[in-house]
């Protein structure tokens, strides 16, 4: 895993510094799963990403993509990475190209608005991930063997043993891919929701707090896709009935 020795060669260049922390550390792993890469290297990675965190309306989407460990590709990068007018169409392309590439399965876990304000965010991307990563090791550990986990970020699966690493989504492949296969879901799913309720703009902003769609709350009110749990310290009190 080229990602992975690269982290290891930067460990070794500083290790002469003071303040390195130990090589299980600079991996995001505890000691318990460095002990294990040790003893038996991985021939599988399954990378975790999720969007939607912080969109004021529509789902949390967590996107999974579990590949061959030494898995790359030219296409894959991190789904904000793609810019200009046909940045939607480069990341349906890229999903398109991971649908040929043997051994590689994509994944999806989706938490609606609804479930959202139930538990709050934290928790619901927490089980999110937590749940995608029990359906995947059921299903695939027997016949992949030992599946090392790689989630993008800084809060941990409790009772799951991964690697974390802030930021893996710009250096890990399988992380990537996960990124980009969420984000062409709910980007999907939220040009659908513009045509239910177009007045808010949702094929443009996708539900986060963009002016446009913080103006069109403020005109119509929430409606049944918005998150009614988050504070929308924009909005007046006038303002905070539903929309139908």
């Amino acid at each position: 895993m080229k990602w992975l020795d690269d982290r290891i060669d930067a460990w070794h260049y500083a290790e002469c510094s003071t303040d390195v922390p130990p090589l299980h550390e600079h991996l995001g792993m505890a000691p318990e799963l460095y002990a294990r890469w040790l003893e038996k290297p991985p021939k599988y990675v399954l990378g975790l990403d999720e969007v939607g965190y912080g969109a004021l309306a529509g789902p949390l989407v967590v996107g999974g993509v579990l590949a061959p460990a030494a898995w790359e590709h030219p296409a894959m990068k991190d789904s904000k990475a793609f810019s200009g007018p046909g940045k939607e169409r480069a990341r349906a392309d890229a999903v398109f190209q991971l649908a040929g590439v043997p051994g590689l399965r994509c994944f999806t876990h989706r938490v609606s608005s609804e479930d959202v304000d139930k538990v709050g965010v934290y928790k619901a991307k927490e089980q999110a991930f937590a749940d995608l990563v029990a359906h995947v090791l059921y299903y695939f550990e027997k016949t992949h063997g030992n599946i090392l986990i790689v989630l993008d970020g800084d809060d941990p699966i409790p009772g799951v043993l991964h690697v974390l690493l802030p930021k893996a989504d710009s250096f890990v492949p399988q992380v990537m891919a996960a990124s980009i296969v969420a984000k062409v879901q709910r980007d999907t799913e939220m040009r659908l929701e513009d045509e239910r309720f177009p007045a808010y703009g949702f094929a443009n902003h996708k539900g986060y707090g963009s002016p446009e769609h913080q103006r069109a709350i403020i005109q119509h009110g929430l409606c049944p896709i918005h998150r009614k749990s988050y504070k929308m310290k924009f909005l007046p009190d006038s303002a905070t009935t539903s929309a139908g």
